[in-house]
């Protein structure tokens, strides 16, 4: 705890006033962000080992069709414009 609180002295010049200047504290920030990552922590410490696989695989499938994509697009505006 004593990281955090060095933050956010840091961060809030020791005044704990907003950082983005909407009225928004930096402690009232971190909170909600803090509970959103232990939630998604929680989450994914949860997932098995098939869960996983199951995840990476449709990353991988989704990150060969946007580089064929690309590829493709490129390739079809070379020979639209005659190679050069």
């Amino acid at each position: 705890m004593t990281r955090m609180s060095t933050l956010y002295s840091r961060l809030s010049y020791g005044s704990g006033t907003g950082l983005m200047g909407l009225g928004a504290s930096a402690r009232a920030y971190a909170a909600s962000t803090t509970e959103s990552v232990w939630l998604l922590a929680d989450k994914m410490a949860g997932l098995t080992l098939g869960d996983w696989a199951i995840i990476v695989g449709m990353v991988c499938t989704m990150g060969t069709f946007a580089v064929n994509w690309y590829y493709r697009r490129k390739e079809y505006q070379l020979r639209e414009t005659g190679g050069a």
